[in-house]
């Protein structure tokens, strides 16, 4: 072949590779622009290893440091790298945490939950600088063991749980308990305390003005923590799996894929059923979220029996106002962009969201998956990073 034909040859070859790129970049495939963007952005960046195929149990911010539990081991970053607690209350082991709930107020802390060495036995500690940890009274002996913690308003809550077996067949019941600063008290008007509950209490929220809890079918409001009482006027049937507030409305979601609000006066707005593929999904506990210029409220798809298969969460602009019975949603479009939602959460399961404001206008949202780990979304003060695994 002499020098000319080569040359032909060669450009020849060169053309038809560009061609076969730009046809692979239009393309709706592995291989295509998406997939090529995705690898641009790496959302494995800052990955942890240990965290992969884990579900994450809580995350939450004491001061400026994060803490999450995953297994029953307590994280915390150092230097930008999640690592294994390196001070853990005497007598227990950093593998026995099993649920935890920060409060703020004029002392932030810690509140979690371990399991002592030897016998098990579960024991409330605190902490106020992750290093220092103090034994929180707390004896739940008749009504079971702590089955999780949860916050609203500096405002901490135990639940527990008490399984009780007759003939073969187990019943599960729940109390609910408020810290009053010294120990903890069952929650509710005297005779009439918060205890064998059918349903699993899951999520509480502060309005400015009462507190509201979710607990299966039921919900309990109230002004103080102290006295929680069932709400009973035209209560939908449904199954309520968390509540939140946006400062006007309190918002409830349900394992029916429903959205409500309560208008005060004994009505409860409802959405239609949110759904995929015929299917309703089971929502998650609600989160809202607003970066200084927009209101957005998230909820993330969790899995139930009969339920839609998982769509990571919906996103809801409510800057305006939120009306379940107009509510529309869209998937991660304005946290993240569509490659970045489907490369990242967008078939995961999502139990809850956690919203930390950072200060000087920036925010940080961890979702927290089933089965697939801690994933992050960072707002500096004009635009979201798009999700990134922890």
């Amino acid at each position: 072949m002499n020098r000319k034909n080569y040359r032909t040859v060669v450009l020849l070859i060169l053309i038809s590779l560009v061609f076969m790129v730009g046809v692979s970049a239009c393309t709706d495939g592995p291989v295509g622009i998406f997939a090529s963007i995705a690898q641009e952005t790496d959302i494995n960046a800052s990955r942890t290893a240990a965290f992969d195929g884990t579900s994450p149990d809580f995350v939450g911010r004491l001061g400026s440091d994060y803490y999450t539990i995953i297994n029953g081991t307590i994280w915390k970053p150092v230097a930008g790298v999640w690592k294994k607690l390196a001070t853990i209350p005497p007598g227990v082991s950093n593998g026995t945490a099993s649920s935890a709930a920060t409060i703020g107020g004029a002392t932030p802390t810690l509140f979690v939950t371990f399991g002592l060495i030897g016998d098990g036995t579960q024991k409330v500690w605190s902490t106020i600088n992750g290093t220092d940890w103090v034994s929180v009274d707390a004896t739940f002996a008749e009504n079971g063991q702590i089955d999780s913690l949860l916050s609203a308003n500096d405002q901490l809550f135990v639940v527990t749980r008490a399984d009780t077996t007759v003939d073969s067949a187990t019943t599960t019941s729940y109390s609910v308990y408020f810290w009053n600063g010294t120990s903890f008290v069952l929650t509710g008007p005297g005779g009439t305390e918060l205890t064998d509950l059918s349903g699993r209490p899951t999520s509480v929220a502060f309005d400015g003005t009462d507190y509201w809890l979710t607990a299966g079918e039921a919900i309990y409001q109230e002004a103080t923590a102290d006295a929680l009482v069932a709400v009973v006027a035209n209560l939908p049937d449904d199954s309520f799996t968390g509540v939140t507030t946006d400062g006007t409305n309190v918002i409830f979601s349900s394992i029916s894929g429903k959205l409500y609000t309560y208008n005060g006066s004994g009505a409860w707005p409802v959405s239609g059923v949110f759904e995929k593929s015929d299917l309703p999904h089971a929502f998650s506990t609600p989160t809202v979220v607003d970066d200084g210029t927009n209101t957005y409220l998230l909820i993330g798809t969790n899995y139930a029996s009969d339920a839609a298969s998982a769509s990571g969460y919906l996103e809801f602009d409510i800057s305006t106002e939120f009306n379940p019975t107009t509510a529309s949603a869209s998937e991660g479009s304005d946290f993240a962009d569509i490659v970045n939602f489907q490369t990242s959460v967008s078939a995961n399961y999502i139990s809850k969201f956690y919203v930390a404001d950072e200060g000087a206008g920036k925010l940080r949202v961890f979702a927290l998956t089933v089965g697939n780990g801690l994933w992050s979304n960072y707002f500096d003060g004009t635009s979201w990073s798009g999700w990134a695994r922890e």
